[in-house]
């Protein structure tokens, strides 16, 4: 028994250098293809986030418009819009899908910004920098037609 444990370390003895040769390869691959493809990624990522922005704010225009036309106001918070889907003709399992699926954030976790005087309002998002009014800021203002 001890001979095939003196045989088995001497194996396992002879092929680690090539084991640790063979992980500090796989590292420095994983590492030199981070730095050649990062600035890809963040780019990529950036424009998805910055994608997901602008279809977050029209979606959010439609529902205020939407909301204007049925109570003849506009709404003080973006979550009165709850209430359209709350309306809806459809099954109480698909409006909890659109309830859980309503932006309250913006891609970077900053709350979207609604402000509304009288018959105009703002929409704001404060964008990567998470900071309102700002030069990296998605804004909408909207004056409705009476």
């Amino acid at each position: 028994m001890n001979k095939i444990k003196y045989v088995i370390y001497l194996i396992l003895r002879a092929s680690y250098p090539f084991a640790y040769v063979g992980v500090v390869g796989l590292i420095a691959l994983h590492i030199l293809g981070y730095v050649i493809y990062r600035d890809r990624y963040c780019v990529c990522e950036r424009d998805a986030k910055l994608i997901a922005v602008k279809s977050d704010l029209n979606n959010f225009k439609e529902d205020i418009m939407r909301y204007y036309r049925k109570y003849k106001q506009l709404p003080e918070k973006l979550s009165d819009l709850k209430i359209l889907v709350s309306e809806l003709d459809v099954s109480e399992e698909v409006k909890k899908i659109l309830l859980g699926n309503m932006p309250i954030y913006d891609p970077w976790d900053n709350p979207y910004l609604y402000i509304k005087k009288g018959d105009e309002y703002i929409l704001v998002c404060a964008g990567e920098d998470k900071m309102f009014f700002t030069c990296d800021d998605d804004v909408i203002i909207h004056k409705v037609k009476r």
